[in-house]
């Protein structure tokens, strides 16, 4: 479980990969505003991110490779996007098989 916020972050702010869970225990992940960061990138098979925000990243939270990646109980806020159409916004999916509920994205806090 996160103890704390994870602030002003650039690039990929949090990596998790195959069958890593993080439990954000309601604390937020944020990025410094750089065109292409990430806020959360779930790598590999079967990672987990729950109960937390995601702010200011070009993508909040990004699914990606093999996925049967679980998504749950998170809010993505003022996430800008970036000029790659493929990473642009709130939350990303880009594989298979993903599990997401009770999510929240807004453009504004």
């Amino acid at each position: 479980k996160a103890t704390e916020d994870a602030l002003n972050c650039s690039g990929t702010a949090v990596t998790l990969e195959d069958g890593v869970r993080l439990d954000l225990n309601g604390h937020n992940v944020s990025c410094n505003g750089d065109v292409g960061s990430i806020g959360i990138l779930l790598s590999g098979h079967g990672a987990t991110v729950e109960d937390g925000t995601v702010t200011n990243c070009a993508t909040g939270i990004y699914a990606a490779d093999d996925g049967s990646h679980t998504i749950r109980n998170m809010t993505a806020v003022s996430n800008i996007g970036s000029e790659d159409v493929l990473l642009n916004g709130g939350i990303v999916i880009d594989s298979d098989n993903n599990t997401i509920r009770d999510i929240s994205v807004t453009t504004a806090p």
